[in-house]
This record gives C-alpha cells, structure tokens and sequence, in this order.
C-alpha cells in the first residue's frame, strides 16, 4: 500500500483507542509521512531583468535537496501540490542586487491560478537598496489548504534586479 499524507482527523481515526490492537505498520508509516511534509526551491544562479509594475515570480528554478509530501514546478518557480489543509512553517532567504535607491517588494503568495493572487503574511519591502548585495530572510507560520501552491515574487517598477540567491521553503508543523 502506498504511504499516505493524512490530517490529524484520519490519524486520529486511524490511530484510535487501540484496545482491538488494530494499529498496522502502514497506519505508522502514515503517521510518520505526515508529520514531515517538506519542500524547497532555490535558484540556479544569477538571473537579471527589469522589473514592471506588477508582483513578478522570482526565478526560483531549482528542486531543493529534499522533497515530501509537496510537488515543485520548476517551470513556473512554484511550490505545489500541498496534500492536505495543514499548518506550516514557510521561510524565504534572498540575496540580490537593484537599481540605486530603488524599493523592492517582496512576498510570498498562495497561487492557485498560476498569477501571484493571494498574499500570504510572508512580505517585507526592502528601501533604498543602492547598488551593493542585500541579503534577507525571513519566515511565518501559515495555514494552507490542500492544493495550495506557494510562489515568492517582486516588484519594483522599472528596476534593476539581479537575483544571486534565492530560497523558499515549507515545512509542516508536525500533524496539527
């Protein structure tokens, strides 16, 4: 049987009173699985481009090292495939370059449609950047729904932007 990610409410049915001594090992595969759902997506080096008016994806194009439970895609520098309404820890980390004095925003959206649609909590705005590195990371905790993609994007209208690092990773917080 194939190991599957469950809310608290089926491990809890699952994993009952079990006086019946009716727990198997898939049930406990189950429980483990869903207790470490994680994903991340990273660049793949330096990317350039100026940016428009509007949120626009960070080119994050590249799996991270681990991946459970949730999907990547790639080509869209997307986190899918939630599997279940569950609490996560989300957290973004960036080192990038812009146009001098330019304010640069960025967010972390829900993105079922395939346009940054819904902004999360996950937004800072970075001022007066100049021309030099800036390095920046930060992380929420966030409720997301099953089928809930994540997307980290920016604005800043005409400006320079140069990413050289760029990480956003989700992590279940346990079963909820």
């Amino acid at each position: 049987m194939v190991d599957t990610i469950r809310t608290l409410a089926e491990l809890n049915s699952l994993l009952a009173d079990n006086t019946s001594a009716n727990v198997s090992a898939q049930d406990i595969r189950d429980l483990m699985l869903s207790q470490m759902c994680h994903a991340e997506i990273g660049s793949t080096g330096e990317v350039s481009e100026v940016l428009g008016a509007g949120f626009e994806r960070v080119k994050l194009s590249q799996a991270g090292l681990f991946l459970r439970g949730f999907t990547t895609d790639l080509g869209n520098y997307k986190i899918t495939g939630t599997p279940v309404a569950l609490k996560a820890i989300v957290s973004c980390e960036l080192a990038f370059r812009g146009t001098l004095d330019a304010d640069f925003e960025l967010a972390v959206f829900t993105d079922p449609d395939g346009t940054p649609s819904q902004q999360t909590r996950l937004n800072r705005t970075v001022t007066g950047l100049g021309t030099q590195r800036t390095a920046i990371s930060w992380a929420t905790g966030l409720q997301l729904a099953a089928g809930d993609q994540l997307a980290l994007a920016v604005k800043s209208s005409g400006s320079d932007w140069k990413l050289d690092f760029g990480r956003l990773a989700v992590d279940r917080i346990g079963v909820e």
